[in-house]
Parts: C-alpha cells; sequence; structure tokens
C-alpha cells in the first residue's frame, strides 16, 4: 500500500502490516488484512495517520502484536503522570543526560525473562476513557524548567530535532508543551485503541545491543516470521521522581528523529523471497553488510526514495545485491528529489506508488494527480503498477 505516507501488507508466514499510511483508506485496507503483527515504524502523520481508522476497522483482535518504539512509551507516560498532577517538585534541571536517563529505562528482553511479563511497559492498559493527556498541566510543568544554555548547542541536535531546539532557544515552553501534549495524545489514542482490541503491544529499542551479540534481525520480534533489523524488544521501566520533564523533553526529542524510524525485516516463505521495509530510517543501529541480502527479493526504497545523502549507506549495501531485487518506492512528496540509485535500477525491477513524474506534476498550482490516495499491488509483479495506473517503467 502507499499513499503520501507508507503501509506495507505482507503475507507469509505471519500476516504483516508496517505502518498505517496517511488516512482512513490505507488504515481501513490494513484493518481488513487483520494482520498478526503491526509495527509502527515511527511517529510521522504519513506513517500513524490511519491509525484511528485501523483500530475503528479491526474492533476485536486477541493474539495480534503491536510493535512500537519504546521512548513513546516513556513520553506517554510522564506526560500522562504529569497531566494526573503526579510531579515532584523541584525537577532536575535538563541538560543532555536526559536522553541518557531514557535509554536507561529500558532493558534488553533476554531469554530468561518471562515475554509475557515484560511485554507493556509502564504505560498502563486502557481503560473506557483512555490515557488522559491535559496540554495545561504539561505547561504548567515545563513553565519553571532550566535548560542550560549548552544543552542548546546545535552541534548536539539533529536536524529533525531542530524544531524542538530552536523553540527551547526562544523560551517558546507554552509552544512545546502544545506540541507535545498533541504527540502524546496520538500515542497514547495508539495504545489504548491495541489495547481495547486485545492486542499485546511490545516495545522495540534502537539504543540497545542484544544479549549474546547476535545480529538484531536474528532475535528480534518473530524470528524467523518478521523481526526488526535495527532494533531489539525491550521491557520499559517508570522514571524516577525528580526527572520528569527533563525526561519528558528528552523523549520528545528521541521520538521525531527519523533515523531512529524501525526497519523491518519480512522473512522468506516457501513461496517468496524476503523484503526489508526500511521506512524513514538511514541504516544505524545494524551491521548492513551482515543482512540475509542472499536471501532478498526485494525491499522498500528508503525514506520514500528521497534523494538524502543521510541514506546513502542504505543504498551502498544493497549495491552489489539490486540486480537481484525489485524496489518498491511508496509514496513521497511533491518536494523530495528521487535518489539516484532508485532512478538507476532497472524499470523492469522497481515499482512506485507515487513516482518522480507524478510528483513534478503535483507540483503545478491546482493539480491533484493521485485522486486515489492508495494503491494495492503485488510483488514481485510491480512494475507496472503505480496509484495512477501509469506505467513506472516510462517513468525516468
Amino acid at each position: 500500500m502507499g499513499c503520501a505516507g507508507e503501509s506495507h501488507h505482507w503475507t507469509g508466514t505471519s500476516r504483516v502490516v508496517v505502518d498505517l499510511g496517511h488516512g482512513p483508506d490505507s488504515g481501513g485496507a490494513a484493518a481488513t488484512f487483520r494482520p498478526d503483527v503491526t509495527v509502527l515504524t515511527h511517529s510521522d502523520s504519513d506513517h500513524i495517520g490511519g491509525a484511528d481508522d485501523f483500530f475503528r476497522g479491526i474492533r476485536r483482535h486477541p493474539g495480534g502484536e503491536l510493535w512500537l518504539p519504546y521512548e513513546w512509551s516513556v513520553l506517554i507516560d510522564v506526560a500522562e503522570r504529569i497531566s494526573a498532577g503526579a510531579v515532584a517538585v523541584p525537577q532536575i534541571p535538563v541538560d543532555a543526560g536526559a536522553v541518557e536517563v531514557v535509554i536507561d529505562l529500558a532493558r534488553v528482553v533476554g531469554a530468561e525473562d518471562d515475554p509475557a511479563a515484560q511485554r507493556g511497559g509502564p504505560v498502563r492498559d486502557g481503560t473506557d476513557d483512555g490515557i488522559r493527556i491535559d496540554r495545561d498541566r504539561i505547561g504548567d510543568a515545563l513553565a519553571g524548567v532550566f535548560i542550560p544554555p549548552v544543552y542548546l548547542d546545535e552541534e548536539q541536535w539533529g536536524g529533525g530535532e531542530g524544531f524542538l531546539r530552536e523553540a527551547l532557544a526562544k523560551d517558546d515552553l507554552d509552544g512545546i508543551a502544545a506540541d507535545i501534549a498533541l504527540k502524546a495524545t496520538k500515542l497514547a489514542a495508539i495504545v489504548t485503541g491495541a489495547r481495547r482490541a486485545g492486542m499485546t503491544v511490545r516495545w522495540f529499542s534502537v539504543d540497545h545491543l542484544t544479549l549474546d551479540g547476535r545480529e538484531k534481525w536474528q532475535v528480534s520480534g518473530r524470528a524467523p516470521q518478521v523481526s526488526l533489523v535495527n532494533a531489539v524488544e525491550v521491557r520499559v521501566g517508570r522514571v524516577s521522581a525528580g526527572w520528569e520533564t527533563a525526561v519528558l523533553l528528552a523523549a520528545m526529542r528521541l521520538s521525531v528523529q527519523n533515523r531512529r524510524a524501525l526497519a523491518t525485516l519480512l522473512w522468506p516463505t516457501d513461496d517468496a523471497a524476503g523484503f526489508l521495509v526500511w521506512s524513514d530510517g538511514d541504516g544505524t543501529g545494524c551491521r548492513l553488510d551482515a543482512l540475509p541480502w542472499d536471501r532478498l527479493g526485494g525491499m522498500t526504497a528508503p525514506h520514500h526514495g528521497s534523494d538524502n545523502d543521510e541514506h546513502d549507506p542504505i543504498w551502498q549495501a544493497a549495491a552489489p545485491h539490486l540486480a537481484g531485487l525489485e524496489v518498491v518506492l511508496a509514496g513521497g512528496a511533491w518536494n523530495q528529489g528521487l535518489h539516484r540509485a532508485f532512478t538507476a535500477h532497472a524499470t523492469s525491477a522497481r515499482a512506485c506508488t507515487s513516482c518522480g513524474r507524478c510528483r513534478a506534476a503535483q507540483r503545478r498550482p491546482g493539480i491533484r494527480v493521485h485522486s486515489a490516495q492508495h494503491a494495492a499491488v503485488t510483488w514481485p509483479q510491480l512494475a507496472d503498477v503505480c496509484a495512477v495506473a501509469c506505467a513506472c517503467a516510462h517513468h525516468r
């Protein structure tokens, strides 16, 4: 599936959905698919925008699993505690160490752990009223926060985090509170929706190593069915009293870094080769050369195939194997150029749901090319499929 965002459906040993696209079409289609595993890679709206319609359509789904980035658990938990007025004062000053505190809250789930006891993290089960996030109380909690100037050193911040750093530099804590409340509310609704559907929530971290040194894709998730190439399952602890506001800002900061997006390996079956869904990640957190390239038949073009140097390592690692891979480009924006590795790939082995020519047409005022917001495609025969039924093989 593809629209302005991404939603990939895979029928293998397990039925898997990776991301829920931008809106009701993709979210509703994913619900109809009734996946065993649903992976939400990161919190951009073009990847989780279909969540409401997914849970509305799926209703009850006991046995289904929802895999989420662990920093969401931290953000929701602290935002809810602050919203409930359960915050100790005074608070620890916000500094770079807060990110390490967030990372230290997660512990890798190992073979000696009881998986059922580890899953779920500190975010409580959703009640009929759901998880409550209060924007005003979050604003009150941030109003007196102390942020050392060194924390705002631009070199410490990634590009995707820039809006947060700039808002802190301008002392726009009210605006930050609004952003945090909005994000926490969206993410809390996803967790609550999963709980009400009877699904198991599992948290995954790109920050932690495996226990025994094996590659993450070999041990995470449901190997050898569906696993994450750059993340392992973790149990998430609770924030210590006094750290709430510092951790809230740190968790917000981590959750906006696209490079942290979970990357999914859909394992080969007797009937199909494996497939890699890179989402918007840049390949960090895993050894790219150690991936089972010889068992793959295809992959998505990272970050909607955009011409972004940060994703060069993925293309470089795939280069020796590209001749045998289908490459699928899902979604993308009109102002994103296509990566040279995608446009150079054999036209018979690439496909898209919003290709370069369609994007160029979208730049013209008043022109909306994709009246249909998604396209259903069957892999590996993808080369002639696009959201507007054009022949991608002819798009240079």
